[in-house]
């Protein structure tokens, strides 16, 4: 089995005890690469000092939607992210000269950044008109550094179903010049239409092994394979079985657990789903292979 892991953040501060481990067993487990997903300066920056030092990783660099108004906050217990000096504080407080940062990122590092992301919106943890525009305007950015560098988007949406599809018809024939992704996708069959009808992929996570989602399965059975990619959002979304086995966190070896759901979901073999899911993440994320 040859899997990637499209989404995941590995920099989090509750990997620290069993980094090597979670690495070796994902490899036992067939997860040949990576994508570490950046969310704001300091992980951004955690997410390519382990790509500089394990290879199993690519990077993506974003300002994650419930991010955009925190600009050069500190968080003491959440920032404490794997790959950083203890003493490291946010440097940039300014969303002009952040997004300027990441242009430079992605110049200075070609071959590890293969993405910008996650970006989008956010409206389930907390709600208003200023966070909606700031989130906006941060989702217009990230798509221009998507276009400057042709690097792959990774869309953040949670409860923003009709926000996140405006966007995309607002913005539908720069998507159509891009890869991007639909991260852990949970919406209704329109929406993955759309997405697939402007060349964008679904992000399909450990959500989709519930008990509960037999309406996100029937969706995925009518989605074309082609347009799928397997992902974690590790530390979050544990699957099923993993939760069933009192898994406290996420980790790219709980993968194989989501093919099975792809391969019995669509009755297809599993060889045949394996194969084509990890083509697809090549064809989405480019820079996988250099």
């Amino acid at each position: 089995m040859t899997i990637v892991d499209t989404h995941n953040h590995l920099y989090f501060p509750g990997f620290k005890a069993s980094f090597d481990q979670i690495l070796k067993a994902a490899r036992d487990a067939g997860v040949e690469q990576q994508v570490l997903i950046g969310i704001d300066e300091l992980s951004c920056q955690a997410a390519l000092n382990l790509a500089t030092k394990h290879n199993v990783f690519k990077v993506a660099l974003g300002l994650h939607p419930c991010d955009v108004d925190q600009l050069g906050v500190y968080n003491a217990d959440h920032h404490k992210y794997l790959g950083l000096d203890s003493e490291l504080r946010p440097q940039i407080y300014n969303r002009t000269l952040y997004f300027k940062w990441l242009d430079d990122l992605a110049t200075q590092f070609p071959d590890l950044v293969v993405a910008f992301g996650e970006t989008g919106f956010d409206q389930f943890h907390r709600q208003s008109s200023a966070l909606l525009q700031s989130q906006s305007i941060c989702f217009k950015e990230h798509l221009k550094l998507c276009l400057k560098h042709q690097k792959t988007l990774i869309i953040h949406s949670r409860g923003a179903r009709n926000e996140t599809l405006k966007f995309l018809e607002e913005h539908a024939e720069e998507f159509k010049q891009i890869n991007f992704v639909w991260h852990c996708f949970s919406e209704d069959l329109e929406a993955a239409q759309r997405v697939i009808e402007l060349g964008g992929y679904l992000g399909v996570g450990g959500v989709f092994t519930y008990p509960k989602s037999e309406d996100l399965r029937a969706i995925l059975k009518k989605i074309t394979l082609e347009k799928l990619l397997t992902e974690t959002d590790s530390p979050f979304l544990i699957p099923h079985e993993a939760r069933k086995q009192k898994a406290k966190l996420n980790n790219p070896s709980f993968l194989p657990e989501i093919i099975e759901t792809i391969t019995q979901t669509k009755e297809l073999p599993r060889e045949i789903v394996e194969a084509q899911l990890y083509s697809n993440a090549q064809q989405a994320f480019p820079g996988l292979t250099s």
